[in-house]
């Protein structure tokens, strides 16, 4: 595993080293249909899921030009490692939308956190005392099955419409359905993620426009305050990118 970085910019080098090493299980990847644990631990130990996280929580709050850097370095060993370390990047930079409250649980291991989220409100929170009863399915979760915690999008009633909820879940409230069966992309390990009636409490969640609009709590780090649609083109575009430069060199030789 590369050494942890030391700041955003040293995410890069690390994505380089842990390319060699994703190349050398890409085969592996694709034919289990998920990363290897090595290559897991070795994406999270390089720095991508620190990089958006705030900086008062141990995070490097990183630059959107770094992380599309080292991506597609990484994409260039294994594009579906690249991926993964997109997802877990981005996921983490929904969090800085959380109440503090939540913000602190979701790191209370560390910035190191593997967050995965799932964009699509696919499910259902119903309103309780102190929080929401969530219940759905997520299809094409990528990086879901060696997540610490999940960031899924539910319908919420407010004000007599349904409303897109970001609610947070740690690992032990939701589980793993293997569904993911793709012509590409099989090394990205994306299941479906379920969640049955699980009580979720009110400082675990907001609202989704919150993001798309750039109204972090508690940081005013470009990372956080970007609304959303400036930055989910790059985490998407990013693996491509790396994986069209390979393709280049193994074409040129």
């Amino acid at each position: 595993m590369p050494s942890r970085p030391r700041s955003d910019t040293d995410l890069v080098s690390t994505a380089r080293e842990t390319a060699v090493l994703a190349a050398r299980h890409a085969e592996q990847a694709d034919t289990r249909r998920r990363l290897p644990a090595e290559v897991a631990d070795a994406v999270v130990g390089a720095g991508f899921a620190r990089h958006f996280v705030p900086a008062r929580h141990g995070g490097a709050a990183g630059t959107a030009t770094d992380l599309l850097h080292a991506v597609a370095a990484l994409a260039e060993g294994c594009t579906s490692a690249a991926w993964c370390g997109s997802v877990i990047a981005g996921a983490a930079r929904m969090g800085a939308y959380l109440p503090e409250r939540g913000q602190e649980e979701l790191w209370a291991a560390g910035p190191d956190t593997a967050v995965v989220g799932a964009l699509v409100p696919r499910g259902t929170a119903t309103p309780v005392a102190g929080g929401w009863r969530v219940t759905g399915e997520w299809a094409s979760t990528s990086a879901v099955d060696f997540s610490d915690w999940a960031l899924v999008c539910a319908l919420v009633p407010r004000d007599g419409a349904q409303v897109p909820w970001f609610l947070a879940l740690p690992r032990t409230d939701y589980r793993v359905v293997d569904t993911w069966h793709p012509v590409g992309m099989r090394g990205t390990g994306s299941n479906t993620l379920v969640v049955d009636n699980v009580l979720v409490p009110a400082h675990r969640g907001f609202c989704r426009d919150a993001m798309l609009q750039g109204r972090s709590v508690g940081s005013d780090a470009r990372c956080h305050t970007a609304p959303l649609r400036l930055l989910s083109g790059l985490l998407f575009s990013a693996p491509a990118l790396g994986s069209a430069r390979a393709a280049l060199h193994a074409w040129a030789g």
